[in-house]
């Protein structure tokens, strides 16, 4: 008793700071976007027909918050799935589901956190002014104090968070998993002390018989 509580205080703290995380993604997403449009309009003022290209960290920022809110409520209703099943019973293939579907959104965050990492260290914003090159453009932004890489933007603060996420997102996989399994050997336990004590009243019938 005291190792499932052990376990489900384990699982509750890592599904909050999964969650915590999850909001600082969105947060800071939400950050980023709003100082890219700044910038797109700051560009355009100071240079007619600028535009500021950065779909490709937009896009990853996007499903980023999709994914890590996406392994927080999969987390949650885990935890619905693991109550009922401790009060009420439940068939197995619905715990084999629920596990596979945990398993499933740490590796598709996982995968989201990489591509995320990629992008936003190693890459950065284009800009592009009719008439003008881009090299000269980029000079331009240099001198007063703009940068146009991802990673001095607030989507690189964004990124980390990811990665924290997808850490607690993982612990409460691993968490679920060890609860489920000593579910399992609770019922396997069961069900054997159940047919060890039919077949010894049955022995004990045909004696006195």
């Amino acid at each position: 008793m005291a190792y499932l509580k052990s376990l489900l205080t384990a699982r509750l703290v890592s599904l909050f700071l999964s969650a915590a995380f999850t909001i600082c993604v969105v947060s800071l997403a939400g950050k980023a976007l709003s100082d890219l449009n700044h910038d797109r309009e700051l560009a355009a003022k100071l240079l007619k027909g600028a535009v500021i290209h950065a779909d490709d960290v937009l896009a990853i920022l996007g499903v980023a918050c999709g994914a890590a809110g996406l392994g927080v409520i999969v987390t949650f209703l885990s935890e619905v799935v693991l109550f009922i099943e401790k009060r009420k019973g439940m068939p197995r293939h619905f715990r084999y589901i629920n596990e596979f579907l945990m398993g499933f959104c740490t590796l598709f965050l996982l995968a989201v956190a990489i591509a995320a990492t990629v992008i936003v260290v190693s890459r950065q914003a284009s800009i592009t002014v009719p008439g003008i090159p881009s090299s000269t453009v980029e000079s331009l932004l240099k001198a007063v104090g703009k940068s146009l890489r991802y990673r001095d933007t607030f989507a690189y603060y964004a990124m980390i968070c990811v990665w924290f996420a997808w850490f607690f997102v993982t612990i409460s996989f691993v968490l679920i998993v060890l609860a489920g399994l000593h579910y399992r050997k609770s019922e396997n336990q069961r069900v054997q002390a159940g047919v060890a004590m039919t077949e010894k009243r049955s022995h004990e019938q045909d004696v006195t018989v």
